[in-house]
């Protein structure tokens, strides 16, 4: 008795065992059958600006470029940019003596874009347009409009501001 116990509760397991596995596949009817996919693909806004890290205001003008590349923004967007001076004036750009300790040691200075136009403080010096990915280079024209006459060593801070904005 025992023996038979043993082998039916063994049937009993291994059938059980085969039912938890078996499964009926879905069966559709060929003109009733729909599914669906997404596709996506993500892209996030993203750009490279190349500024000067460094230059020397020379006699004559010095030109340097300002470029954005690999530029991927949204649709119906623009990427900007500008530039501000720390030591711009009431719209005159200076170079100044930071040891003289006054603002007496300066002396102006003129940016221009390629098109020989004068840049304003906080002016937009370069815009981008969305699905452009191709390198965009603007030149600036830097040059003194005063005669350095006093002996020190002169600078201003240029910061360059990078934005997305709407079209």
């Amino acid at each position: 008795m025992k023996k038979l116990f043993l082998a039916l509760a063994m049937t009993m397991m291994v059938g059980s065992v085969a039912t938890v596995f078996a499964t009926e596949a879905p069966t559709f009817d060929i003109e009733d059958a729909e599914g669906t996919t997404k596709v996506t693909y993500s892209v996030s806004d993203s750009y490279t600006i190349t500024i000067p890290s460094e230059f020397s205001l020379e006699t004559t003008a010095v030109e340097k470029d300002i470029s954005a590349s690999g530029v991927f923004i949204a649709n119906a967007k623009k990427l900007q940019v500008t530039i501000a001076g720390k030591n711009c004036v009431d719209g005159a750009w200076y170079i100044v003596d930071e040891s003289a300790g006054n603002s007496a040691n300066k002396f102006e200075y003129m940016i221009k874009d390629d098109q020989d136009v004068e840049v304003q403080n906080n002016g937009v010096i370069l815009e981008v347009e969305a699905g452009n990915n191709e390198t965009v280079t603007e030149s600036l024209s830097f040059e003194l409009v005063d005669s350095v006459t006093k002996a020190g060593t002169y600078s201003d801070l240029l910061t360059f501001t990078a934005a997305v904005v709407n079209n």
